[in-house]
């Protein structure tokens, strides 16, 4: 039984129209047709078979509407795996969508991704408290488990598990969580002093397999390189260098990129200046220096990372 149904995508949850404009203006240039400036106003709106003999008759391409509308669709699926162009708060209303309609979140799960738990509400684990982060964790899980098996991984805002809140770890191993990723070995946010390679924690309720994300040495200190305002402010170059020199040791290299990250238009916030930093700096142009990175580098699951290396034993 159908429950719920979208109708016209385009606008409520991405904007593809100029994405459409982009890929047939592309392929009449390449194809040597003729693209005049009233070609994006006159096909708007039109049926595909519409546009492509519009594109044949006045743009001038020599392949018949059949084969122009399917190499145009072929083109737009690619560039919507390598980036969509999600409207501001299309994200959230998923969110709220995969409590609803679980199968969606499965359907997820099903095209090969590894789900995880990123928290219920967003808050850091030593804001939340021992009694709040465990309430908000089994919320999470609950969302996620009604499409399918439970998450057995986790990662906490803005790396909230440090010296301030070791007890959420057995908290997770509590809830069945097996892999963390949210002890940060950088100063700020966590502990330099950190291992920066995949570990194991062990707690009263079990161990769990600790994460952490990519960093490097510059100037004397620790810094981040794989993820946030350092991931997009280094060069790929740079970051397939840490990420092979971390290969060699024997261990993964583990990056985060937040979806926003990737949106062409993200919204913009007032936020205090360390925040606004963190969440802005560099976000032009990011989407095509992260796709060079994914071109350099073997990029899989944390799972299959972890199966082809051996975490070693860390006190607790």
């Amino acid at each position: 039984m159908i429950e719920a149904v979208v109708f016209d995508l385009d606008g409520i949850l991405i904007d593809s129209e100029h994405v459409w404009d982009e890929v047939r203006r592309q392929l009449a240039e390449e194809r040597g047709g003729r693209w005049n400036e009233n070609a994006s106003r006159d096909m708007m709106g039109m049926s595909s078979l519409e546009w492509s003999r519009y594109m044949h008759d006045v743009v001038g391409l020599k392949e018949e509407p059949e084969e122009i509308s399917a190499e145009v669709v072929r083109r737009l699926e690619d560039r919507y795996r390598r980036e969509l162009p999600l409207i501001a708060g299309a994200e959230q209303a998923v969110e709220r969508i995969a409590e609803r309609w679980p199968h969606l979140v499965a359907e997820i799960r099903s095209a090969g991704h590894q789900i995880g738990s990123h928290g219920h509400a967003h808050a850091r684990a030593y804001d939340l408290g021992e009694r709040g982060f465990a309430e908000d964790l089994r919320a999470s899980i609950t969302a996620i488990a009604a499409a399918g098996p439970r998450p057995a991984c986790f990662r906490a805002p803005e790396w909230s598990i440090n010296g301030r809140s070791l007890w959420a770890l057995e908290a997770l191993a509590r809830e069945g969580m097996t892999v963390d990723a949210s002890m940060a070995p950088v100063r700020i946010v966590g502990d330099v002093r950190f291992p920066r390679t995949p570990h194991v924690r062990t707690t009263a309720s079990g161990s769990l397999t600790e994460v952490p994300p990519l960093v490097t040495d510059r100037f004397g200190q620790v810094m981040p390189i794989g993820w946030g305002w350092a991931l997009r402010s280094s060069a790929p170059s740079a970051v397939l260098r840490t990420i092979e020199k971390t290969n060699q040791a024997g261990a993964p290299a583990v990056l985060t990129v937040h979806p926003w990250e990737i949106d062409p238009d993200p919204p913009r916030v007032a936020l205090p200046l360390r925040l606004r930093f963190a969440h802005y700096y560099r976000l032009d142009g990011f989407s095509s220096r992260l796709r060079q990175i994914l071109e350099g580098a073997r990029f899989g699951s944390i799972d299959a990372s972890l199966s082809s290396s051996a975490p070693v034993p860390s006190a607790s």
